[in-house]
């Protein structure tokens, strides 16, 4: 029950963001639909894609760790259905 409480799902259009790379935040997030990617920032301010992420895949884990500022972005490739896992009941 526990769980439940901490579990939240949600839809993404194509190209709406899902984290934000400086974000902070204690939730790991599971990929239920669709495709996302994530994209890392270079030290020259280029946006690099690091990962694409697959339905039953996990993602925001460092963040949902450690509670600083995220690393990464991760855009929706298409319509997208995530749930958020989040740190704190």
């Amino acid at each position: 029950a526990a769980l439940t409480k901490r579990w939240h799902e949600r839809s993404y259009r194509h190209n709406e963001l899902i984290i934000s790379h400086g974000d902070t935040g204690r939730e790991v997030y599971f990929l239920l639909e669709g495709r996302a990617r994530v994209t890392l920032v270079s030290a020259d301010g280029r946006e690099i894609a690091y990962r694409d992420v697959e339905p039953g895949d996990i993602f925001g884990e460092l963040g949902g760790i450690d509670g600083i500022a995220r690393s990464a972005s991760v855009v929706a490739l298409e319509a997208t259905r995530a749930a958020r896992l989040s740190g704190t009941a």
